[in-house]
């Protein structure tokens, strides 16, 4: 959980690469259909193909994250 500034904690998964400290980072968002578990697929190609470390992170009020109204602030 990634604690946030107003108190909101958001929910996120990350997934190191084997050589994780040289490895960069991608930061990915799911889009607006369906939660993290969906794309892990998709976080495990990044990780095993490109050699990247993937942080997987759901909206505010979605999937695992506090339940609060989303908005654009």
């Amino acid at each position: 959980m990634i604690p946030c500034a107003d108190g909101v904690h958001i929910h996120a998964w990350f997934l190191q690469a084997p050589n994780s400290a040289k490895a960069p980072t991608v930061v990915f968002f799911h889009g607006n259909a369906g939660n993290i578990g969906l794309r892990l697929p998709n976080a495990m190609q990044m990780v095993q193909f490109l050699g990247a470390n993937v942080l997987m992170v759901e909206y505010r009020g979605y999937g695992n994250s506090d339940s609060v109204d989303p908005n654009e602030a």
